[in-house]
């Protein structure tokens, strides 16, 4: 090799193959090249050079293995005489270099005119550990950091030779006849004549192995080290002249002065501490004084505040009996409010609508009322009060199919399957003498996790809560809250997250009778939450309970509708218990029953740790609806709370809820064995973004801000009738049209193809949502309210059912939508 920026690295062994292994290994791994390693093996066992070349790849080896130990300089020497490169650098088999080593050093030389160049090394202290079985780093620091000084040299050996990288041409041989100090000799011979430059930088690791492994100076006699060193000095005495040995002992003696004056100063701070200490003892004592103080005031506070509490107490239970009475009043406007919804979402209804604002505006509105009044009188008349409730009563069954998704019907549940109101609403007189674990999984919860575990642990009612947090790579603060509250804190990586799997983990750390499971962002209504939620099941009347859900004051117009209509659905307006007694078959069960008997809720649960240990959550989605299914299948009985909360929901994107939505009907449908249709995967999605593109332009066209519309059941009528419109007018420059970013962004890989009976069945199930989600806006918001947000919460709406139409058409399994949600 006759490259001129070539640089040989000369490596001594003996009998140490698994630290040469490491030392080569530093080689390798060096960001230089070219690079040729110079191996002589001295005297010591004989070594694998193939393995050894394979183990070096692209670097050169040269393999000399000696008969015979002939000592550390003839070894060196023999390195030196094999080299080719031009520059030369030495590592024994103990020792490793940094990457950035060669490159360091080549740098420098080959921009000056300096022949010898060194770096800095770590002094690597190395131990066995007999607990791990394995040697492991005891401690590092740097001993050695000094800029060239070659009277210096005279008298000390301070530079370590791996650090050293020299010009060929500069380079002499090791003295044979020295056992020890060999580099040292080498070092004063070469530095008279050509000083060498110090670059600050660590760049290689000098290990320091215990006396069993380590050929160093530690395990030499006294006498031979006196030997050894003063051998190299006389052989260099004609250079240490008066001046210098004066200057060597100058920079000692500055040396005992600083020391001198660190051990003063030292004394002084010891002085100081001493008196600070006096001090302490002496505040400790009128703190003590304080103390005893304070708890005095303590206990009369405590009489007092007892007195009031008993007050208080009085005052509770007039508010709980006040709170019982608003909660049936809400229950009967609820119960009004679904009759009158079903009597405006009738077909009839909505046809003598459309046909009563057309006449509208050819007739008179008294002339209209006395038509509607005739009309009334002539059926009251004709066919009799009977035939008239038939009719309204007609139109109410007809709504209630149709509020639901038409496979599932209603649950006809016995008066057992209702529990009162007033079940657990009482006021605490004894707190339960029971452990109750609390387990909240986190990621990046913000500063509003310091809220939720406040609220959880000054719960009343539970003498011992266990808060227990699982937090998967949060880089905000949310550990350092999390351990503020409690010192349950575990970690684990963001990878091996899993709602299940996590979830499950927290219980197996709990040591609680009874667990409580809670989202990091759901907070409990009350002081008496946790206390209402765990009491039926330490009286054992159910095995787990799950709570109502409130939405937030910040919550979007779709996510206020999305809870109303899970409410709505899931038959949420009093608290119920359920069991296997209310049916024969659960499997013979419509989806919307099977939903409401074992629908368990993560993000609030309570159940007996002894039953959860023995069931725990199932790996997969719904994992909390899987759970409920299988207590209800082996006896158990569940309970709903709709007087008890947590106040909780989120405002996602569009794109989020299309993922979600897609998710929660594949999931149910394998969970509730539903059947699913088996329509090609593109051609759904496909259709999807047809659909999206004729949203998108309808949604342009409507105006809101120009256009004088007055409520939201205009707005909706006209936008649906613009939907209508633009299907059959479809043209595809229109998906050029912004929607929403993530949507648009999804949608760049599919085109939109009007694949006609999807898209048909896609646009239907659409119009319906849309129709029920503007008679619910439009009996809570003004138009003024909506106006912004309308286009964004239309966007939700049809995430939420095109996603839902994806994964109840579509047979296999689509992993992309699973992640993140």
């Amino acid at each position: 090799m006759n490259d001129e920026s070539l640089v040989s690295i000369v490596v001594r062994t003996k009998d140490r193959p698994k630290l040469l292994k490491k030392a080569l290994e530093s080689i390798v791994l060096q960001d230089y090249r070219p690079i040729e390693v110079i191996l002589v093996n001295d005297g010591g066992c004989v070594l694998d050079e193939e393995e050894i070349r394979g183990d070096l790849q692209d670097i050169v080896l040269h393999y000399y293995h000696l008969e015979q130990n002939v000592g550390r300089a003839n070894a060196a020497n023999h390195g030196i005489e094999k080299a080719t490169g031009k520059y030369i650098g030495f590592l024994d088999d103990d020792d490793e270099l940094y990457p950035e080593h060669i490159t360091t050093l080549v740098g420098f030389l080959e921009k000056s005119d300096v022949k010898v160049a060194y770096t800095d090394s770590l002094m690597i202290y190395k131990e066995y550990d007999a607990v791990d079985r394995e040697i492991v780093d005891a401690k590092s620091e740097l001993v050695f950091s000094e800029e060239f000084n070659y009277y210096r040299l005279l008298f000390d050996n301070y530079i370590p030779f791996m650090c050293l990288l020299f010009n060929r041409e500069v380079l002499e041989r090791f003295n044979p006849k020295l056992e020890l100090y060999e580099d040292w000799d080498l070092l004063i011979r070469v530095g008279e004549k050509y000083p060498f430059q110090h670059i600050k930088k660590i760049t290689a690791n000098y290990n320091q192995w215990n006396p069993d492994c380590q050929i160093s100076q530690a395990n030499k006699d006294a006498r031979f080290l006196k030997s050894a060193y003063l051998k190299v000095v006389s052989a260099h005495i004609n250079k240490i002249t008066p001046e210098i040995i004066n200057r060597y002992v100058a920079d000692y003696s500055n040396v005992r002065r600083l020391y001198t004056t660190a051990v003063n100063a030292i004394e002084g701070l010891n002085e100081s501490i001493d008196k600070l200490n006096h001090r302490i003892m002496e505040l400790d004592e009128e703190g003590r004084k304080k103390e005893r103080y304070i708890n005095q005031l303590g206990t009369d506070y405590n009489e007092q505040l007892l007195a009031k509490e008993k007050h208080i107490l009085v005052l509770n239970r007039i508010i709980n009996d006040r709170d019982v009475r608003i909660l049936e009043l809400e229950s009967e406007i609820r119960k009004k409010d679904v009759f009158l919804h079903a009597l405006t979402n009738t077909k009839g209804y909505r046809v003598l609508d459309k046909a009563r604002r057309i006449r509208k505006r050819l007739v008179s509105e008294t002339i209209m009322q006395k038509v509607n009044v005739a009309r009334s009188i002539n059926l009251l008349r004709d066919e009799g009060p009977r035939s008239l409730i038939g009719k309204v009563g007609k139109r109410f069954h007809f709504y209630k199919n149709r509020s639901t998704i038409n496979m599932f019907k209603t649950l006809d549940a016995s008066s057992s399957f209702r529990v009162s109101i007033n079940a657990y609403k009482s006021v605490i007189e004894e707190p339960l003498d029971i452990k109750v674990s609390v387990i909240v999984p986190t990621k990046n919860a913000g500063v509003e996790l310091d809220y939720v575990l406040r609220r959880v642990v000054q719960q009343e009612g539970i003498k011992d809560i266990e808060l227990i947090t699982i937090d998967s790579g949060s880089t905000d603060d949310t550990v350092e809250i999390c351990k503020s509250y409690t010192s349950n804190v575990f970690q684990i990586a963001p990878e091996e997250f899993h709602h299940a799997n996590t979830r499950t983990l927290g219980g197996e750390k709990a040591s609680g009778d009874y667990l409580v499971f809670i989202t990091q962002d759901s907070i409990p209504v009350g002081n008496q939450w946790l206390y209402k939620l765990i009491m039926p099941v330490y009286k054992d009347e159910v095995s787990a309970v799950s709570v109502k859900q409130i939405i937030r004051s910040d919550a979007d117009l779709f996510a206020t509708w999305a809870n109303f209509t899970h409410n709505f659905f899931m038959q949420f307006e009093r608290d119920r218990v359920s069991n296997s007694k209310m049916f024969k078959s659960f499997a013979e069960l419509d989806v919307q029953s099977k939903r409401i008997i074992a629908g368990l809720d993560n993000v609030c649960m309570a159940i007996k740790k002894e039953v959860f240990d023995k069931y725990k959550f199932a790996p997969g989605y719904a994992e909390d609806l899987d759970l409920g299914i299988k207590l209800i299948n082996d006896g158990h009985s569940l309970m709903f709370q709709a007087s008890n909360a947590v106040i909780h929901s989120h405002n996602r994107p569009p794109l989020y809820f299309f993922k979600r939505s897609y998710v929660d009907g594949y999931s149910l449908s394998e969970l509730l064995k539903v059947q699913r249709l088996s329509y090609d995967v593109q051609a759904v999605v496909e259709s999807i973004h047809y659909l999206y593109c004729v949203l998108k332009m309808s949604l342009s066209a409507l105006d809101l801000k120009s256009r004088a519309y007055n409520e939201v059941g205009e707005v909706m009528q006209s936008f649906m009738e613009y939907i209508v419109g633009k299907m059959i007018l479809f043209d595809t420059s229109w998906q050029l049209i912004e929607g929403d970013k993530e949507f648009d962004d999804f949608f760049v890989d599919y085109k939109p193809v009007s694949h006609q009976n999807i898209v048909k069945e896609l646009n239907n199930d659409l119009l319906f949502n849309l129709k029920r989600f503007a008679d619910f806006v439009s009996k809570h918001k003004k138009l003024s309210e909506v106006r912004d947000v309308f286009a964004d919460n239309v966007y939700k709406l049809f995430a939420n059912t095109a996603g839902s139409y994806l994964a109840t058409h579509t047979m296999q399994r689509i992993e992309g939508f699973v992640g993140g949600i």
